[in-house]
């Protein structure tokens, strides 16, 4: 079980772990590229995140 619910992935490798899906679309906005993705487990699997419009 992990205390961290929630993944930046780039590829094959995990970049950040976060607590809410909030913390990881602001690093996502600040910090990712067009091929970083957010993954959020749903108790089973891990689910992809719908990414931000960009600004």
């Amino acid at each position: 079980m992990s205390n961290h619910p929630v993944l930046a992935v780039d590829g094959e490798q995990i970049l950040f772990a976060f607590d809410n899906v909030d913390e990881a679309t602001g690093f996502l906005l600040r910090e990712g590229n067009d091929t970083t993705t957010i993954f959020r487990h749903n108790g089973r699997d891990w689910d992809e995140v719908e990414k931000p419009p960009q600004q």
